[in-house]
Order: C-alpha cells, then structure tokens, then sequence
C-alpha cells in the first residue's frame, strides 16, 4: 500500500513537472538584435525554436517526463516494473537541470519542473526501499 501512495505522489510530482514544462514559458533565449540591445524571449520545453537555437535537453527533458508519466500509470495498474519508471525519471530530471543551467535559463517555471522531477525521484526511491523492506 506504501509503495502504491509512493508512486501516485511520484506521478503526481511528474505531472506538475509536465505541466510546467508545457504551460509555463520555462525557458529563457536571449537575443541580440543589435550590439548593445538583448531581448528575452520565453518558450516552453517542446517550442521548435527551443531546439532550433541548440537546446536540445529541453525537448528531450519533456518527452522522457511524457513517457515516464506513461511508465508510472503503467506501474499503478501493476503492468510495468518500477525500474524502469525510475530510469526515465532519472534522466528526465537531468535533462530537465541542464536546459536551466547549461544555458543560463532560470526561471520559475524551469527550475519548478527540475525540483518536482527531483521530488519525484525521492518518491520513487521510497517506494523501491518499502518494496525491499516487505
């Protein structure tokens, strides 16, 4: 039961992580569109113009967190392994930190779905050490 709540809380984290990604402007570009003017522009993780200018863990950080969104429904109606739901949300969570820090672009909404990504990962964690302890 323990590790059922674990993982409906690691879903939920996930889902905010999502949801962030993609209904908040969570990535930062700045432009320079002349030698002393810089404008900011902010897209969410799956714009085109994100991986367009480079930023590749970000549109990659979004489609691991849809799939481990996928993989975590599946664990809750017991037809996939938890491990597997802990692989993607390991690298979705790091590809999540390096869209923020590799390229400069803090803002609530990015550094909100690396933290709940991270808070998923603790989730995860629990609910793999109450499944050793049983």
């Amino acid at each position: 039961m323990k590790k059922m709540v674990c993982g409906i809380l690691a879903e939920i984290a996930a889902l905010g992580a999502l949801a962030c990604m993609l209904f908040g402007n969570g990535i930062a570009m700045v432009f320079a569109s002349s030698p002393t003017q810089r404008v900011t522009r902010y897209y969410n993780y799956l714009s085109p113009v994100v991986f367009g200018y480079g930023n590749w863990f970000a549109p990659i950080a979004a489609i691991l967190t849809i799939a481990c969104c996928i993989l975590l429904l599946f664990f809750l109606l017991g037809k996939a392994p938890l491990k597997l739901a802990v692989i993607f949300q390991w690298m979705a969570f790091a590809f999540s930190a390096l869209a923020v820090v590799a390229f400069s672009s803090f803002t609530v909404a990015g550094v909100l779905a690396a933290v709940l990504l991270g808070l998923g990962l603790l989730f995860l964690y629990l609910g793999r050490q109450i499944n050793k302890e049983v």
